[in-house]
């Protein structure tokens, strides 16, 4: 799966927690669950904030290193999709001179 061949028409879960070569990747799985539960603590730590909890900022702060953690993860499989590949699979070309 390549972003050339993917149709951004239709939204499909199991399509965006795949690695290239069609399989589940558990770090994206493990990474979608993590932003969720974060953008859910950070929802509920608003809500704290509204009603005048002084620990809401503390928990807010705490919710948004979990969504970053989470993204990271996301992305950790992302960028493992190309380490192994040749140039010509890759979309990024590295050219080290040798002397």
């Amino acid at each position: 799966m390549t972003i050339l061949n993917t149709d951004i028409s239709k939204f499909s879960f199991a399509e965006s927690v795949s690695s290239s070569n069609g399989k589940t990747s558990g770090s994206k799985v493990a990474g979608a669950l993590v932003v969720t539960s974060g953008c859910f603590s950070f929802i509920m730590s608003s809500v704290a904030a509204i009603a005048k909890d002084p620990n809401a900022i503390a928990l807010a702060g705490i919710a948004a290193g979990v969504i970053t953690a989470g993204l990271v993860m996301f992305g950790y499989s992302k960028k493992r999709d190309t380490l192994g590949k040749s140039d010509e699979e890759s979309n990024t070309n590295i050219n080290i001179k040798q002397e």
